[in-house]
């Protein structure tokens, strides 16, 4: 990768949720529709499992060896203490925000409209054995990059 920008930040997330929330996302047709659950006992939800799980790691991979300033925040971490890592994102891109009323802001509405109400495959494994192993391997894959450079492991959402 031959950055044309001199700093990025990453957002790193449990694959086992990104697999969930991007396969509604490209099958309902956006980011609040859902699908139907039979939809997760397809062969193109296994396809998509294989493919994109390889993908998340690789993407992983080329952004923590991006060689300029790069600033790795966990989705749990963002969800778990908003202001802190808001904070932390604003701090790194030289707009410190401390108490102002943007942090304020965005610290109030925290839930926001802009998400997929939760459903029964959102809450229940979908994934098979064979799926587990590949996931780990991939998720694991990243964790030793992440413990190559000294950052967080990334663990699963529960």
């Amino acid at each position: 990768m031959t950055p044309d920008f001199h700093a990025a930040i990453l957002i790193l997330r449990d694959p086992y949720k990104v697999l969930k929330s991007f396969f509604q996302f490209r099958s309902a047709g956006g980011h609040v529709n859902v699908v139907d659950q039979e939809a997760f006992n397809s062969t193109g939800w296994n396809d998509f499992v294989m493919g994109i799980s390889k993908r998340w790691a690789h993407h992983a991979e080329s952004w923590l060896n991006f060689p300029n300033r790069l600033l790795v925040v966990q989705y749990t971490d963002l969800k778990q203490d908003t202001a802190k890592e808001v904070g932390r994102i604003s701090d790194f891109l030289g707009f410190p925000l401390s108490e102002s009323e943007r942090l304020k802001c965005v610290t109030e509405d925290v839930q926001g409209n802009f998400k997929r109400n939760s459903t029964t495959a959102e809450e229940t494994d979908l994934f098979t054995p064979e799926m587990h192993e590949y996931v780990d391997l991939n998720l694991q894959y990243v964790n030793d990059l992440l413990n190559n450079q000294t950052l967080k492991e990334l663990g699963r959402e529960l």
